[in-house]
């Protein structure tokens, strides 16, 4: 399977690990997203999701939208 994506990061600063497609480990398996607009919620996710253990690797929105459908 694959996901073909190219795009600066849409939230978080323009590093490499902030690059989509975004892929990361979850508990039910590895998951990749890639998307073109930005999450107007992600900090408030994110606060929630890191309160209740989750680690994030980047500063991207991106992130907290693959990691959702696993919790």
């Amino acid at each position: 399977m694959g996901i073909g994506h190219t795009r600066y990061s849409t939230t978080g600063s323009s590093v490499r690990r902030n690059a989509q497609p975004m892929a990361c480990t979850t508990v039910v398996g590895d998951v990749a997203v890639a998307h073109n607009d930005n999450l107007i919620n992600a900090h408030h996710l994110r606060e929630k999701m890191e309160a209740e253990g989750e680690v994030f690797d980047t500063t991207n929105d991106s992130e907290v939208i693959a990691k959702l459908p696993a919790r």
